[in-house]
């Protein structure tokens, strides 16, 4: 990134170290390239195919740049600078018109950052920095959101229903919920936005959240 500059959408699948089981799916690498400004978009779970142009790329190398593997970590990776000449440099793309990769290529001028870009929220949300160990403090109650988000600056907002809803970036990472009878779990905790909290839940973050 420091060479070539910053991409505007980074598409991963759903693995190590791109996903997790965090908040939104997102992992500590994630979370930073949002920081940077990037929009990290997730394929559908075991859908290969929503990235078809990098897994054919990954087959390509393994089928011509590994097999059989080189004796040497140094004459290994004499084969994939070699490979990685050819691709870009030599090789016409169908997909490119029959271009290779660097007729087209232009570094982006988004440059990388030390430190993290401030990510923006709306006006009128109310934003809350997660502390190194992954929590929220509202209203009086903490929230664990995970250590993924350690320093990170969330924005709060509350919905038509009166639910107080969790973003990160662009992102609806869940609503946070409080429930003094709750069991199970802590009385102040995040569900997803893809379940519904429960009804009587539901009543208590109107009032105390």
């Amino acid at each position: 990134m420091r060479r070539h500059g910053l991409p505007e959408i980074i598409r991963v699948d759903n693995g190590t170290p791109f996903a997790s089981l965090a908040l939104g799916r997102l992992s500590a690498l994630s979370v930073w390239w949002i920081n940077q400004g990037i929009i990290v978009e997730f394929i559908r779970p075991a859908s290969p195919q929503q990235n078809g142009s990098h897994e054919r790329g990954h087959r390509d190398l393994k089928a011509e740049a590994t097999q059989p593997p080189s004796p040497t970590m140094a004459a290994q990776q004499r084969r994939f600078d070699r490979w990685q000449h050819l691709r870009n440099h030599v090789r016409p793309h169908e997909a490119l018109g029959m271009l290779c990769p660097a007729q087209i290529y232009r570094r982006s001028p988004r440059r990388l950052r030390d430190n993290d870009t401030a990510v923006r929220y709306p006006q009128g949300w109310l934003v809350r920095r997660v502390s190194v160990s992954g929590h929220l403090w509202h209203n009086g109650h903490n929230y664990h959101l995970g250590e993924v988000f350690a320093h990170c600056r969330v924005a709060l907002r509350q919905d038509a229903t009166g639910r107080t809803e969790l973003h990160f970036a662009n992102l609806h990472l869940g609503y946070l919920l409080f429930d003094p009878a709750e069991r199970l779990r802590p009385p102040a905790y995040v569900v997803p936005p893809d379940r519904k909290p429960l009804a009587k839940s539901t009543t208590k973050t109107k009032r105390k959240v």
